[in-house]
């Protein structure tokens, strides 16, 4: 599963800096969104879930629904195959 977001006026990819443009740090930010959902039911995830979020680097694959950038995680990458692909909506600043 992915998600290209595109900017179809400036024909070009989105990123979530785009969505957060009066956040200094978005990545950030929605890291901290994530844990917050994650500590609200940690049942769900796997024991070690919040140092992989504080150690992610790369950009988070994300969607746009409604007025939340939805990112989404892959099987086995913080909860077992079993609980499918976790997303975390997340309400956004601003509409590029």
């Amino acid at each position: 599963k992915t998600a290209f977001n595109i900017d179809i006026t400036g024909e070009r990819l989105l990123s979530l800096a785009d969505f957060f443009p009066e956040r200094p740090d978005p990545g950030q930010y929605v890291k901290e969104e994530i844990k917050k959902a994650i500590q609200a039911e940690p049942e769900y995830y796997f024991e070690d879930a919040l140092e992989t979020i504080a150690a992610w680097e790369e950009e988070f694959l994300f969607y746009v629904e409604n007025e939340n950038v939805v990112v989404f995680f892959h099987p086995y990458d913080i909860a077992p195959y079993a609980g499918g692909f976790r997303e975390f909506p997340v309400p956004w600043d601003a509409l590029p």
